[in-house]
């Protein structure tokens, strides 16, 4: 993504920021504490200095997927098509109890859907938009419940990744959704109305 391209795109989340447009007191919540919050939390400064030198965005990221995690504390994370370790660091430094479970690219979907027969609740879920996340996130459909949180990276960086993030907001199960532009984050859970919100991240 060019420069001038997330000028432009921040320029047009402008009035969505600080939870402006946001009517529900959860979502708000959610926005403010968690997506956005932006005070110094307790392992910023050692996860900064282990992990050395990254590039803003995945630092940004990073620390969202900290915050997140932190927020859910699951017992298994899911981490599909990671390209490095330095998001399981921030996440298990958020949550010591959970274990991550790595879902490479190249598999089949039997070998998917064995990996995922594994795991008992799926609670937090990391998808970066490459290789067979189609396939993936479909088999994915069959084990999340009301307590589930997928993160879907990428969604904007290609036509079919936009094309992909539409479907999955205005999907069946999927009920509330954030658009942050580099991620998207959603939830299923029944008792909360369909929504989708653009958040300026």
């Amino acid at each position: 993504m060019n420069s001038v391209e997330r000028v432009c795109d921040w320029l047009r989340r402008l009035p969505h920021s600080l939870g402006f447009g946001i009517q529900s007191p959860w979502a708000y919540r959610f926005d403010r504490n968690v997506l956005n919050e932006h005070s110094p939390y307790y392992a910023y400064e050692e996860l900064d200095m282990a992990m050395g030198e990254i590039d803003a965005i995945s630092k940004k990221l990073a620390r969202l997927y900290f915050r997140i995690v932190n927020y859910r504390q699951p017992h298994v994370i899911v981490d599909y098509c990671a390209d490095s370790d330095v998001y399981d660091e921030y996440m298990k430094a958020a949550c010591k109890k959970a274990e991550i479970v790595k879902c490479t690219s190249g598999c089949s979907e039997p070998q998917y859907r064995a990996l995922l027969s594994e795991v008992d609740n799926v609670e937090f879920v990391r998808i970066s938009l490459t290789d067979n996340y189609r396939m993936f996130y479909d088999i994915l459909r069959s084990r999340i419940d009301d307590n589930s949180i997928v993160v879907l990276e990428d969604i904007y960086k290609t036509k079919d990744t936009r094309k992909f993030w539409h479907e999955v907001v205005n999907g069946p199960q999927e009920t509330v959704s954030f658009d942050l532009y580099y991620c998207g984050v959603v939830f299923f859970d029944k008792k909360r109305y369909k929504e989708n919100y653009i958040i300026n991240f």
